[in-house]
């Protein structure tokens, strides 16, 4: 089965509290939450209470890399008490992809920074944008491909909207990879803009991604629209959307 979150990004802009973000959340009918690093300030013993009152699950929270390198105990700490599964961190700049050899030291990197994490017994990803699918080796390989085939204790949580912006297939890439996609982002774009979107009304052929995501045996899509006009809105829509996973 596949269960649907949100994750809080969408609605960084809203006005209301984390504790409210989370009931509107447990109220719209996901089944559970991505934290965003811009909540990772908060009350942790606050949030888990909340969480657990509403039924909600976390299975991930996004944190930038200069808290999971400079303040790792902390964060350590801080997803322990929340009860998060998986740490994810969210972007790292083009630069970081540009050659085989940047990937190949992206990798070692990456693989430093989980290492404190996985010690604890979370499991780790990277959250892909377009820039990392742009570049193509030799081998007519995208700088992601690469990437997986040099991470070990590293997984993907794969950012089905972002591989479409970057004029890639979601579903070739999914089934590729399948055995290191647990959680994808159910995002839509405008591909020729490489604008988010709500879901269903950009590119993204969500029919086949959601028969592509049982088969990959997902266990989580969770919905984000990184810029929308009603953030309130788009977290309702994402969960009627998604509920038609949840039904099927």
């Amino acid at each position: 089965m596949v269960h649907t979150a949100i994750n809080l990004y969408t609605v960084r802009d809203s006005s209301d509290g984390t504790l409210d973000l989370l009931t509107r959340t447990s109220d719209a009918g996901y089944d559970g939450v991505e934290l965003a690093y811009e909540f990772v300030d908060e009350d942790p013993t606050a949030i888990r209470s909340c969480i657990d009152r509403l039924g909600l699950d976390c299975p991930a929270v996004h944190i930038e890399l200069d808290p999971l390198t400079n303040r790792t105990e902390a964060v350590i700490d801080w997803c322990s008490t929340v009860g998060v599964e998986t740490v994810v961190l969210p972007y790292l700049d083009v630069t970081n992809f540009d050659s085989a050899e940047a990937v190949t030291e992206t990798a070692t990197f990456l693989e430093s920074v989980a290492a404190p994490f996985r010690d604890e017994g979370f499991d780790f990803c990277y959250h892909n944008h377009d820039h990392e699918l742009r570049w193509l080796s030799e081998d007519n390989e995208t700088a992601l491909h690469l990437l997986m085939a040099e991470l070990e204790m590293v997984d993907l949580e794969l950012d089905i909207g972002w591989v479409q912006a970057a004029g890639r297939d979601p579903i070739a890439f999914l089934n590729r990879h399948a055995n290191r996609i647990d959680l994808i982002h159910a995002k839509d774009v405008v591909a020729e803009t490489r604008t988010p979107i709500e879901a269903g009304m950009g590119d993204v052929d969500f029919e086949d991604i959601e028969a592509a995501v049982r088969d990959a045996g997902c266990s989580w899509a969770i919905y984000e629209h990184d810029s929308p006009d009603d953030p309130l809105g788009s977290l309702s829509h994402g969960a009627k959307f998604l509920s038609e996973w949840q039904m099927r």
